[in-house]
């Protein structure tokens, strides 16, 4: 809703358009909820002035029910992006009374104030008239190229206002540009052709047609490189000369995976190499390919080098023990083929995988040294790519609460520049960088998800949508016995944990906050009675289990391991927890202390038997194209008692739940981009489909207290191919 028109403010180093909702620090857009945008508006316009909440309540929530709570929330988010602090205040608190906005406020030009202000100069000045208008023409042409800008739209709304604004405030210094190479959601591992030319991309056939595409950028013209079979697939890769095309495949009759090449013109695939997993890079001359080779056996992994010519030259470059080192992203060679670069983190295995850890080393291949090539760190570091003149390397890299974006690091300063900051993330083994170094395609990934209630069953006629959100339910979600929910939901950077009311009022809910704070929260489990939830969250550093009453009072952590802790199933009594540490289930008390390890053998996504007496897990076969298995253990740990072949591969894992009755356990399953939920039961037998939704994917599910409903977290995920254009100018 629009609150201020033709009005902008300026106060400390933020910049406020009103009217296009749009906060800036400085140059750069700040990462602020569209909600707490509508919110600051109304306190700097009355800026000085006690704002009460009934008013902001009127002019932000005018047609809905919501509680006070969500007001505190949100001005809670507004504080983070402005950086207040306790010598640095903008919005004072006036306790029963409102709020009021306390910091210095000025009034900014307009384009209405702009042209006034020229034509007063056009009457005032003494010089000929025809270069005023020159002068106020050229003022326009800049007006009218900055809103040109400012309206271009190439993803999401959200994305839309922080591109937008990026270009229309370098327009003049010819900036990066980001376009849109496919709309269809389901391509990945893209790549483009060293003259810029032609885009490569791939569709697995969990979500299409197990597809090689190939796509001439000035034309828009696409075609298919492959025949469709049951094929997922790695990276992809031009040769340096643009006549072929390498990428990873796994198929039914190869599904370890391998390195196969097709002429870019169309022609037969020929398999080049063996036991490649994933993500390979070429070196520039087009010789050798360099990627990771996992033995399993002796629980180590190597940095291979291996000539493309089939004659089965191999060097193995570098051995990392498993239990000390770990490593990431992909082996790269630097142009002059001097380094070869790749991810690792300098301390040992054990660690949060959400927090940065990770640097980026390289390999001199004639003297042996392996030096740091930055200081800086990522919780993830995706397909690194050299630019073509050496000056540095291009990546996408994740970290806490900004997601997957794409980084320079300059060579060998060690300089690393964040080149892109959207809202949805980059994936992470798409990327190619043209022969001259301006051009850049990648993978864009982005998900919704909203809360829906049906019936036990399965059936779907009388689905009830519960939640307007992003995001609900995709990282937690669990049922009350009193008919509530609480599930995580996304807002700005972080993960909170949200409840929501069976009854719902006559206008729309917006749920109310349990958890506001900087730090994510999700993967939830609630006590029988009420009492109590477990959940994790990364607020001690590292992903770990606490517990908080009911009210969100009395936080405890509960679990203090080394590593990586999630995934808590409450016991059907609440006397105790089952919960994933670092790929293994473990079990501890309620009230915390002393946990004990039930599996030596990996086993994640933990899920109790509603009579204690079992849990059910899944142990990933680590191959694409295989399905991991569903293990049913007894809660005292050891072997599996029970095993089933039927989750499909993936590389994280929500928890199946169990029926009421313990006699099944339902899973989820995606299918062409369309998730359903498939009941497996205890007594044998093939799983079957008990859901039949014609769209969108499942994040998440859970039946309800009373056994009656399957609460389903489920939404969209799309993975498309973008295209940037003078990258390094940012």
């Amino acid at each position: 809703m629009q609150i201020i028109s033709e009005h902008r403010y300026e106060f400390g180093e933020f910049r406020l358009d009103a009217d296009e909702k749009i906060l800036w620090r400085g140059d750069s857009v700040a990462d602020a909820t569209p909600k707490a945008l509508e919110i600051l508006p109304v306190l700097v316009k009355n800026a000085g002035r006690i704002v009460s909440k009934e008013e902001i309540f009127r002019q932000v929530w005018a047609d809905s029910f919501v509680e006070e709570a969500n007001l505190t929330h949100h001005v809670f988010r507004l504080r983070k992006v402005l950086g207040e602090t306790g010598e640095r205040k903008f919005i004072e608190t006036v306790p029963r009374r409102g709020y009021r906005f306390v910091a210095d406020v000025r009034e900014a030009q307009t384009a209405e104030s702009l042209k006034f202000k020229a034509q007063s100069s056009k009457l005032a000045s003494t010089e000929p008239i025809s270069r005023n208008k020159s002068v106020l023409l050229f003022s326009a042409a800049i007006l009218l190229l900055a809103c040109g800008a400012a309206s271009f739209v190439w993803y999401n709304s959200k994305a839309n206002v922080k591109e937008s604004v990026q270009n229309s405030k370098s327009e003049i210094r010819n900036p990066m540009s980001i376009s849109r190479l496919t709309n269809g959601g389901k391509f990945v591992a893209a790549t483009v052709s060293p003259d810029g030319k032609f885009a490569a991309y791939a569709q697995n056939y969990t979500s299409g047609e197990g597809m090689l595409y190939l796509r001439q950028i000035e034309t828009n013209t696409e075609r298919k490189l492959l025949e469709p079979t049951d094929r997922n697939f790695g990276s992809i890769s031009f040769s340096p000369d643009g006549a072929f095309i390498y990428y990873i495949a796994y198929e039914p009759n190869d599904p370890e995976g391998a390195l196969y090449r097709i002429p870019v013109n169309g022609g037969q695939a020929a398999k080049v190499l063996d036991d490649v997993k994933f993500m390979f890079t070429l070196s520039f001359d087009g010789r050798r390919a360099g990627f990771y080779r996992f033995d399993t056996h002796q629980i180590q992994t190597s940095i291979v080098s291996a000539t493309l010519d089939g004659t089965g030259d191999e060097k193995i470059l570098l051995t990392f023990n498993d239990a000390q080192k770990v490593i990431t992203s992909v082996p790269a060679f630097s142009p002059d083929g001097r380094l070869i670069s790749f991810g690792l983190a300098d301390n040992t295995p054990g660690t949060d995988f959400n927090q940065p850890q990770f640097s980026l080393f390289a390999l001199d291949l004639q003297s042996g040294e392996m030096k740091r090539l930055t200081e800086e760190k990522f919780s993830e570091i995706g397909k690194t790519n050299w630019m073509p003149d050496g000056s540095g390397l291009v990546f996408p890299g994740s970290r806490p609460r900004v997601g997957t974006q794409i980084y320079f690091l300059d060579f060998p300063t060690g300089e690393v520049r964040r080149i892109t900051k959207e809202l949805s993330s980059y994936g992470n083994y798409g990327m190619g960088i043209s022969g001259d170094g301006n051009t850049l395609v990648a993978d864009l990934w982005g998900s919704e998800a909203q809360l829906w209630a049906i019936d036990a069953s399965g059936a779907t006629m009388r689905a009830e949508q519960l939640t307007n959100g992003t995001s609900d339910g995709a990282r937690g979600l669990a049922s009350l016995s009193n008919g509530q929910i609480v599930y995580s939901t996304r807002a700005g950077d972080d993960d909170d944990l949200w409840i929501l009311h069976e009854e719902r009022g006559g206008g729309r809910r917006e749920g109310r906050p349990l958890t506001a704070d900087a730090f994510s929260e999700g993967e939830i489990c609630a006590a029988a009675d009420n009492d109590f939830f477990i959940f994790a969250s990364d607020r001690a550093g590292a992903s770990h289990l606490f517990r908080t009453d009911a009210d969100g009072s009395n936080l405890k952590q509960i679990t203090f391991g080394e590593g990586y802790e999630d995934a808590p199933d409450c016991s059907p009594d609440g006397k105790f927890v089952v919960y994933n540490r670092n790929g293994s289930v473990w079990k501890v008390s309620a009230e915390g202390g002393e946990p004990v390890r039930l599996t030596d053998y990996e086993c994640v996504a933990p899920s109790i038997a509603p009579d204690g007496n079992f849990f059910a897990c899944i142990q990933s076969t680590g191959v694409q194209i295989k399905n991991s298995t569903l293990a049913v253990v007894t809660i005292d740990g050891g072997a599996p008692v029970k095993t089933f072949d039927v989750i499909p591969f993936g590389f994280y894992y929500r928890p199946p739940r169990w029926t009421p009755d313990g006699g099944a356990i339902v899973f989820k399953k995606t299918d062409r981009q369309t998730g359903n939920l498939w009941r497996q039961n205890l007594a044998g037998g093939e799983p079957k489909q008990i859901t039949d939704f014609k769209s969108e994917v499942i994040f998440n599910h859970a039946f309800t207290r009373d056994g009656e409903k399957l609460l389903v977290s489920r939404g969209k995920f799309a993975a498309n191919t973008v295209l940037l254009r003078n990258f390094r100018q940012n």
